[in-house]
Parts: structure tokens; C-alpha cells; sequence
């Protein structure tokens, strides 16, 4: 009778094979609890066959047999009945291993026989990976009052680990305790594990730091316990196309090979009946299309290498698309990479796919318009796959341009072009690159360079743009804001249209400040419709400035021997007209070319002449535009004086040796440009900025001085002390050109007065 039940068991053992992981006790449990039942099951068939062998003994004994086991011959017509030696293997055998394969057919679909995969699986890769440091662990859909979310409570996972570093355990309890959506329109966090199971697509990273934390919650405990690489891959069950759970992968180490090891980790999967993502994650051969043929290519290599070579950029990428496809990637053979850094980043282009106009040439691709951008490290991971290897390889300016193909005018070739690490005017810079490849395009007999276009500037979107596939196989966009921040959104958008020109004309005499409370909005919001509008500077800051700077010049004056009190500049300002609300295009602001002349016998007076000579000494502002309208001289009497006086009753020039007279558009110091004090925590330090240095300049110089690491470099903000003494955040270029004009017109101190803030550190206010 030992026979059946070792044959049940070995059976038993070969398609559950015992997991030797301590972490995954519920699945230990769950195989026990199985052989216990099949040790009961042979019991109960034990005792039916014993029942039926002595019943079989009764009638042996009753047809005369001495022997109830041996064979019956023939005899009176009787039937003979012949029991094999193996008759109770084969009985117990057979009804118990039937029961038992249902059992488990049901298991595989049920998520215990996930979990028990799952938990096979993930000992396997561990194996597979060879990795030193490597946490595995599943995100499954539960039901809870808020709704469906992922959690990874009570679920199996897997740590490898050589060392006596307890980080990754630490993170995995730190784990269990987060939850993230399952479902559209869920308010819970969506995190890595929520864009993976609703994109139903692999996602992975060298670096979490480099994540913001709306992308990744879990980042203060990832510079916690020092995790740094990830890849989370769905994971399907059957033919379904379902995504059941997300397995998720950490390490304590940088990894540029996830992408390469993408391939061994499927097949992995698959011999435990488990799928990942159908979409290709790596894409292998680009199979380009007749028009792209490798001579075009060639083509396009030649074209690169020749304007990467004269302008000294870094990194050109071309990427190309099959047919009917609107997914890019990238053509190594038709690149150019000059440094380590950038043929590491084009490994990395190659590792990717670029979709629904993810990135600048993603979005060049999809509106057939050069596009640029003055920091592509900074975007989100949703809007730039490749911004994280940017970040690690200093890779920030870049410009888009679609290669056209001639006759159907089809983009063929998007070619993404890296500006030069110290590169500032990244505009300037776009139209000669962006005029040097036309120029070269002209002679190929099949590409081009659209003519009439105008690079436009990129900026990181604001919401996570996924797709998830609906039922009919339709793709779906949706985004992860709640209905209320969206219905915010849009109306604060309708807000900002229906403000217009003559809106903000209405409100021209008072201060910005004023305006903005007048008219429904915050000053930052104005200032951008104002930008939008084509002023780039409060009207009634310009009339303060200019006043500032007369009155400076009156002091000067006053201080010339021989013609103290005979000119009185303040009057310049005092007599200005109040300016009224008018729809008409006619602003009250002094001619640009005005000179201010000293007359020596004259009667004291206030004119001003349009001078014809830039020889006299005079006080002129730069000339400006509001809103595309050209400002016309002033019609007040009083400023008309001189212009009507004949030419021999002019005042007479002064050739004294007077002091340089500020300039409203011109730095206090040319050289040197203005003087920064910037704080960080506790510590302080000053610098120069020098003229029309960028955002990206000043963000780098600061981390540099500062000795940021790559963390604290990518998630600081910069704020400035305006004149109403608050705290304005620079975020882009325009801002930060607000805050130089802020201080050149005001009467602040010289020194621009930054504050550098980040997550992780103490808020400093300094005096």
C-alpha cells in the first residue's frame, strides 16, 4: 500500500515544486494544506477498497475457491475474474489524481494559483537576474471602500540580499503601506505602479531620484534606503489581455540594462504561464519604408556629421516610423554622437519608443512644425521617456525639425539635434541650425526642410497623457486630475481669454498690484496675459522709471556751477497726464530719442526737443513697444515748448564734464552684470549674473557652487525677492527677466536677492 501514496506525492512535488523563499508563507501554507487533502483522499479510497476486496472475498467463498486472490477458471459458464497485482495502484491512482487535477486547473485561475506562480516565478528571475541587491515584489487590484486600488500587502515578494544592509526589507514594509489607483478617474496616487497597470506598458528607470514625487510617492523613502534603478513590468493572464497585477523590481544600484534584460525576463515569466506587455518594449529592427530606404539614411547620416562637426554639437538622434504607425524610433546608423555621454544616451534612444508625441520629436512628428526646448532634464517622466538618461549624461537644449519627404510632403525623418552644454541663446541657435539644414536639404532628390516655419518652444506638460484601450480596441486618453482641479483649469483658461487688450488698458494708470485685484486675478497671472499681449512691462513702472531716473539727473544738475535752479526736471513727471481708459492706440510716454539741454541765460524752464545728434548730453530710454503699438511724441504744452522756438533761441549746449547718467535699460554694470546673493539653508553666497544669461544658466551655477548632487540638482526651486517684498518664483526665462527689470527699476539694492529651495531642506527666509 506504500506504492500509491508515493507515486501521489511525487506527482504532487513535481508540479508544485516547494519554495524555499521565508517570504512567501501563505503559499507554503496553501501546498500543505493540499497534501493534506490528497492523504485524506487516499484514506477515503483506501477504506472503499478494502469495503469491496472483502465483499469480493464473501462471494469468492461462496462459489467454493479456497483462495480468494488467485484466478478463476472457467467453469459452468462462468465468468472468470482476473485481478491485477497493480489493480489498487492503478484504482487509488487514477480517482485521486483526476480529483486532484481539477482542483489544480481551478487553482491556476483563481489568485491563489497566481500568487503561487508568481511566488515560482519570482525565485526563478532571482536566479535569472544574478543581481546582488534585487527586491521583487507584486501590486494586485483590490476591492476597498474608496474604490479599486493596487496594494502590495500580504503579498508575495522576494529580497536578495549579500550584505547585512537591511534597506530594501525596510523599503518593502514602506511599500505595503501605499496604495495606488486601479481605475480611470480614481483619487487615490497613481505612482509607478498605477501608470504601468493602466497603460498596461513596462516602465522602468536608472534612477528613482530622478522622479518628481507626484511621479513617485514613494521617493523620500527611496533616498531613505538608497533604491535607485526600477522596472515595473503588467503582467496578463492567459489570452485575455487583462492586466492582472504589476510586478515591480528594485535595486540598490544605478542600471542602464534593464532594457536589455527585458527580453530574459519575459521568457521567465512565460514558463510559469504568465505575460507581460504584447506591445514591443524594445524595438529591435526598425522596418522603415521604401521611401526611407538606407540611402536616405546614409543621406541624412552625411547631413548630421557635417552640421554637428561646424556647430560642435554633442548629439544629433534621427528618428524614423513604420507606415501607419505613429511610434518613433531611433536609427543609430543615421546618428551622431560625439562623447561617451552621448552614445550612452543614444543606447538609450535606441532602448525606447517615443509615442503619441512624447517628447520634441514626438511633438514635431505629430504637428510637422519645428519645435525646441531649453531644458528637455527637466520634463516629466510621462512627457519624456529619455529625461532621466538626459539628466544623467547633461543633456539639456535640444531642437526638433521633421525631414519632409518631397511631392506628398510626409514626415519621413524627425531629427533631434542637442545644443551645445554652454549654449545660451537657444533660440538664435535654432533658426541657423534650422536654416543650415535647409540649406543642405536642397540638393537631396527626395527629402526636405519645410521653408516657412518658425521653431516654437516646448514646454513640460502638466498632466500625465495615458491611454488605455477600451473595449472596441480604441485608444483612450485620459489624464489623472480630478474633475474638480480639471474644471479649475479650464475655467481659470477661460479667465485668462477673456481678458484682452483693451481690458488691461483700463487699468494702465494704477500699479500691476491694483490691476490684478480689479480685474479677478494674481499679479503672476497678469504679468503672463500681459506677456501674451505683447507688453512686456507694467506701463505705469515705466512712467515710475523714467521719473526715478529724471530725478537723478536733476540732483546732477543742480550740482553744476553756475546753473542751480534755471532747470527743474521734476516737472517732467509731476506734469505727466493722467492716463485714461481709452480704446485708443495713442499712450502719454516720452519719445525714446528726447534730449534734455542746459540753457545758460534762459529763464528757468521745462522743455524738450527731439535731437538730431547723439553727441549732446542728454537723458533717453531705450526704446519700447506696448502691445505692438508705436508710441507717438507728447501733445502736452508744455513739452512742446522748445520744439517751437526758433533756432537762435535755443539753449545753448553744456560741455561740462558731468558724471555718466544712469540708463533705465542698461546694467548698472556692463561688465560684471548684476550682483546675486543666493541662500540655501544656512548658507549664503554671491555671484554675478552676467548679461542675458538664461534660467538653466543660473540654475546651474547656483547647484555648482552650491555642490549639489544630481538629486538636489533636478528638484530645487529659485524664488526672488520682488519690491512688494515677496516671494516670486522663477520658473522660466521671462520670469527671471521680470526680476532683473524689477530691480534695475526700483529703487531695491543692486543685489538680486535669491532663495534656494528644496524638499528635503529647511526653509530659509534670510533678511
Amino acid at each position: 500500500m506504500v506504492g500509491p501514496f508515493k507515486k501521489i506525492l511525487h506527482a504532487h512535488n513535481q508540479r508544485f515544486p516547494p519554495s524555499s523563499s521565508s517570504s512567501l508563507d501563505p503559499v507554503v501554507d496553501d501546498s500543505s494544506r493540499k497534501q493534506t487533502r490528497i492523504i485524506l483522499s487516499y484514506l477515503l479510497h483506501l477504506s472503499l477498497s478494502l469495503h469491496i476486496t472483502y465483499s469480493l472475498c464473501l462471494l469468492h467463498f461462496f462459489f467454493g475457491s479456497s483462495n480468494p486472490f488467485s484466478p478463476m477458471e472457467e467453469s459452468n459458464n462462468s465468468a472468470v475474474v482476473d485481478f491485477p497485482d497493480n489493480f489498487m495502484d492503478q484504482l487509488l491512482w487514477e480517482e485521486c489524481w483526476e480529483e486532484e487535477a481539477t482542483q489544480h486547473d481551478q487553482a491556476l485561475s483563481s489568485p491563489s494559483g497566481l500568487k503561487e506562480r508568481v511566488a515560482c516565478a519570482m525565485g526563478h528571475l532571482q536566479e535569472v537576474m544574478g543581481e546582488r541587491e534585487l527586491l521583487i515584489q507584486l501590486w494586485v487590484p483590490v476591492e476597498t471602500r474608496s474604490g479599486r486600488v493596487l496594494s502590495t500587502e500580504e503579498q508575495p515578494y522576494s529580497i536578495n540580499t549579500f550584505s547585512q544592509s537591511q534597506s530594501l526589507a525596510l523599503y518593502r514594509d514602506a511599500s505595503a503601506g501605499y496604495s495606488f489607483a486601479a481605475e480611470v478617474g480614481s483619487e487615490q496616487l497613481v505612482g509607478l505602479p498605477g501608470r504601468v497597470f493602466l497603460r498596461r506598458m513596462p516602465e522602468w528607470t536608472p534612477d528613482v531620484r530622478f522622479f518628481r514625487k507626484e511621479e513617485y510617492p514613494r521617493i523620500g523613502y527611496a533616498r531613505r534606503y538608497q533604491v535607485r534603478a526600477t522596472l515595473a513590468l503588467p503582467l496578463f493572464q492567459g489570452t485575455s489581455g487583462n492586466c492582472v497585477a504589476v510586478m515591480e523590481m528594485v535595486t540598490t544600484h544605478r542600471n542602464l540594462e534593464y532594457a536589455s534584460q527585458l527580453s530574459t525576463i519575459c521568457h521567465a515569466l512565460e514558463a510559469f504561464d504568465l505575460r507581460t506587455s504584447q506591445t514591443s518594449i524594445v524595438p529591435a529592427s526598425l522596418k522603415v519604408t521604401s521611401s526611407s530606404s538606407s540611402s536616405s539614411r546614409t543621406e541624412v547620416a552625411s547631413i548630421l556629421q557635417g552640421i554637428c562637426s561646424s556647430h560642435g554639437l554633442p548629439l544629433a538622434v534621427t528618428w524614423g516610423h513604420q507606415d501607419s504607425s505613429s511610434c518613433l524610433s531611433a536609427l543609430i546608423s543615421a546618428s551622431y554622437a560625439a562623447d561617451h555621454g552621448s552614445r550612452c544616451f543614444l543606447a538609450a534612444c535606441s532602448e525606447h519608443h517615443l509615442l503619441g508625441g512624447e517628447g520634441i520629436a514626438g511633438r514635431a512628428f505629430a504637428t510637422k512644425k519645428q519645435c525646441f526646448a531649453t531644458d528637455v532634464a527637466i520634463f516629466s517622466k510621462w512627457s519624456y521617456p529619455l529625461s532621466h538618461y538626459a539628466k544623467m549624461f547633461d543633456l539639456h537644449a535640444a531642437l526638433a525639425v521633421p525631414i519632409l519627404t518631397r511631392g506628398n510632403r510626409t514626415v519621413q525623418f524627425v531629427l533631434e539635434l542637442f545644443f551645445p552644454r554652454d549654449c545660451l541663446d537657444i533660440q538664435t541657435h535654432s533658426l541657423t541650425l534650422a536654416s543650415q539644414l535647409k540649406l543642405r536639404f536642397q540638393s537631396s532628390p527626395h527629402l526636405m526642410v519645410d521653408d516657412n516655419q518658425i521653431a516654437e518652444e516646448v514646454r513640460d506638460a502638466a498632466t500625465p497623457p495615458l491611454t488605455q484601450e477600451d473595449p472596441k480596441g480604441k485608444q483612450v486618453s485620459f489624464s489623472f486630475s480630478s474633475a474638480s482641479s480639471l474644471e479649475n483649469r479650464k475655467r481659470k483658461t477661460k479667465a485668462e481669454k477673456d481678458i484682452t487688450l483693451d481690458t488691461l488698458r483700463q487699468h494702465f494708470a494704477g500699479s500691476l498690484k491694483d490691476a490684478a485685484k480689479n480685474i479677478g486675478v494674481c499679479p503672476t497671472t497678469l504679468k503672463r496675459i500681459c506677456r501674451q499681449n505683447g507688453i512686456s512691462r507694467w506701463p505705469s513702472r515705466k512712467i515710475k522709471k523714467v521719473g526715478h531716473s529724471l530725478r537723478k539727473l536733476q540732483v546732477v544738475m543742480d550740482s553744476v556751477e553756475g546753473v542751480q535752479g534755471s532747470l527743474h526736471l521734476a516737472s517732467f513727471y509731476s506734469s505727466f497726464p493722467q492716463l485714461q481708459s481709452s480704446s485708443s492706440s495713442s499712450f502719454p510716454f516720452i519719445n525714446p530719442t528726447q534730449t534734455v539741454h542746459v540753457p545758460p541765460k534762459s529763464p528757468p524752464s521745462s522743455s524738450g526737443s527731439q535731437s538730431s545728434s547723439g553727441s549732446s548730453t542728454c537723458c533717453s530710454s531705450e526704446e519700447q513697444q506696448l502691445g505692438g503699438f508705436q508710441k507717438p511724441a507728447l501733445s502736452h504744452p508744455q513739452l512742446l515748448t522748445l520744439s517751437s522756438m526758433h533756432e537762435d533761441q535755443r539753449p545753448v549746449r553744456v560741455t561740462s564734464s558731468l558724471p555718466p547718467l544712469p540708463s533705465a535699460t542698461t546694467p548698472r554694470k556692463a561688465k560684471d552684470g548684476m550682483k546675486v546673493k543666493a541662500m540655501f539653508g544656512d548658507s549664503m553666497l554671491r555671484m554675478s549674473l552676467l548679461p542675458h544669461s538664461r534660467l538653466t544658466d543660473l540654475r546651474r551655477e547656483i547647484a555648482k557652487r552650491f555642490g549639489m548632487d544630481d538629486v538636489l540638482r533636478s528638484n530645487f526651486s529659485l524664488k526672488y525677492l520682488d519690491d512688494d517684498q515677496e516671494w516670486v518664483l522663477l520658473t522660466c526665462d521671462a520670469d527671471l527677466e521680470e526680476c532683473i527689470q524689477v530691480y534695475k527699476s526700483s529703487s531695491l539694492k543692486e543685489t538680486i536677492r535669491i532663495l534656494v529651495h528644496h524638499p528635503l531642506s529647511r526653509p530659509s527666509f534670510g533678511s
